[in-house]
């Protein structure tokens, strides 16, 4: 029996929601507030290792020379990257939690363990499109070979619909 202090703990270390392989849309929204409110871990879903943009480094330079703008420009690229690397441990450790009860999952995150959180993401999203699209379908045949019975009222006929 859990005591009422254990339980406030683990309600308050909720992990991500679990992947559900026939309702990726559903997970991904889900799993994407999830992170929003862990530093903002889901903007390493959609952004890129912050590069140094070559360019704008020596549009910033003087004669070749460092300047105040040059050395502001490189000081917050550096915070930014230490920012996506916290991010995107945060996202990838929350995708591997997320992901352990599905074997097939588990296999994408073996066969991508050196990937960005970016990258595994959208393998296990390709990887479980399919089957959604499936389980979809399945439901629409379902629901189109829906036909009221002799004994049944219209109230359980709708009853019956609302329940698929």
């Amino acid at each position: 029996m859990t005591t009422t202090t254990e339980h406030d703990s683990a309600a308050h270390k909720r992990g991500p929601p679990k992947l559900d392989p026939l309702a990726m849309t559903k997970w991904d929204i889900f799993f994407r507030g999830h992170l929003e409110g862990k530093n903002d871990a889901q903007r390493a879903l959609d952004e890129d290792y912050p590069m140094l943009d070559r360019r704008k480094l020596s549009s910033l330079l003087a004669d070749g020379q460092e300047t105040e703008e040059s050395k502001r420009y490189l000081k917050r690229l550096r915070t930014r990257k230490l920012v996506w690397k916290t991010r995107n441990g945060t996202a990838k450790a929350a995708i591997m939690e997320a992901c352990l009860g599905n074997p097939a999952a588990v296999i994408v995150i073996m066969e991508n363990r050196l990937a960005t959180a970016k990258v595994l993401y959208e393998k296990i999203l390709q990887r479980f499109e399919l089957r959604q699209t499936s389980a979809v379908q399945a439901r629409l045949a379902e629901f189109n070979s829906l036909v009221i019975q002799s004994d049944e009222s219209a109230e359980d006929f709708i009853d019956r619909i609302l329940n698929l």
